[in-house]
């Protein structure tokens, strides 16, 4: 189908401003694991292939006492996704998001459940500018002396008791890594490099057998 003007497609115009909107985006990826753990002490037999090689969560064996040792089994999950875009043909930013879950499945007293989770993880650098109306020259030129840097994430890491069903233990930390960081060239073969780095790290406690907050604390570096 084509429109009355010059032949030019219909679906074009869609597809260019697909294209407009998505084409600074640039190398998404996308990662997902699974993890499966189990002790059984006092197998009087080895388990089948299936078993061994991970297909079958039960080993389906006699077990004899194993005195002061018990069973424990846990599941552990990761995923992560990240991309980089490019602003003014100058800055690059590569941003990342990522969380592994860790859970008790069998185990001797309280289950717990451990989550860590790392968003935004985000790194910006500076290089010349592409399209910088009116100031590019001159501050291309500073980039060539000073190539700056700057990085920003938060990790926040929680640890949930699965038995009794409330949160026992929640640390987040922000880091600024570098806040900033400048490789200066003096002349030609010859640099210095220098950082600044900044981190809050804020922790808070619950009481084990009630879950009602306990303490909070701040750290900063």
């Amino acid at each position: 189908v084509k429109d009355s003007g010059g032949g030019r497609p219909v679906y074009d115009y869609p597809l260019a401003l697909m294209r407009f909107l998505t084409g600074w985006i640039k190398e998404p990826n996308y990662s997902y694991s699974q993890s499966y753990s189990n002790s059984v002490p006092g197998m009087l037999e080895r388990p089948d292939l299936k078993y061994r090689f991970g297909m079958a969560d039960e080993a389906e064996v006699a077990v004899a006492d194993a005195r002061g040792q018990t069973r424990s089994a846990g599941e552990g999950e990761s995923y992560s996704a990240g991309t980089s875009f490019s602003l003014l043909g100058g800055l690059r930013n590569d941003l990342r998001f990522s969380r592994t879950i860790n859970t008790d499945l069998v185990k001797q007293g309280t289950l717990y459940e451990n989550v860590s989770t790392k968003w935004p993880d985000l790194s910006i650098r500076i290089s010349r500018f592409q399209h910088l109306p009116l100031i590019q020259r001159v501050v291309n030129k500073m980039i060539d002396v000073f190539s700056p840097s700057t990085g920003y994430s938060r990790d926040t890491k929680e640890r949930n008791d699965i038995t009794r069903g409330f949160l026992l233990d929640k640390t987040e930390t922000i880091s600024l890594n570098p806040l900033l960081r400048v490789n200066f060239k003096v002349f030609r073969g010859v640099a210095l490099t220098a950082a600044y780095t900044k981190s809050l790290t804020n922790s808070q406690r619950y009481n084990a057998a009630t879950g009602e907050p306990q303490t909070d604390t701040r750290t900063t570096n």
